[in-house]
């Protein structure tokens, strides 16, 4: 026996198994709890990105999914879909534009608030 060969079965998956099963008691049967565990897993991925896949300069945002309806009065938040998006928050134009030439002291805020037009635009867009 390896006794190495137990350290890949102590994931945080297992983990929340485990615990699913030892005291919570939900749904019974082994395979659901699995299920269960792998929904959670997906919602920590989407709702948790890898810092990885997340470029400096991007923002990660959960938000009400855009599902073609209005929001109705009394409907909670809780109770419509959400989603997490990535949007891009600084890019490389935006850098050049801070890093490039001069602006003249009076057109400042001005260029300032074009910039954060832009960026605003290029986020919802």
């Amino acid at each position: 026996m390896n006794p190495y060969a137990s350290i890949e079965k102590r994931t945080f998956e297992s983990a929340l198994l485990h615990l699913l099963e030892t005291e919570y008691g939900l749904l019974g049967g082994r395979r659901i709890l699995q299920l269960l565990v792998e929904d959670v897993m997906a919602l920590m991925e989407e709702f948790y990105p890898a810092t990885e896949r997340v470029s400096s300069g991007t923002l990660v945002w959960s938000c009400t999914a855009d599902e073609g309806k209005k929001a109705e009065p009394g409907k909670r938040t809780e109770e419509y879909k959400a989603v997490t998006v990535q949007l891009p928050f600084v890019n490389k134009s935006d850098l050049r534009d801070r890093t490039g030439k001069k602006t003249p002291r009076g057109k400042r805020q001005s260029r300032a608030r074009e910039r954060d037009k832009r960026r605003l635009a290029r986020m919802v867009k």
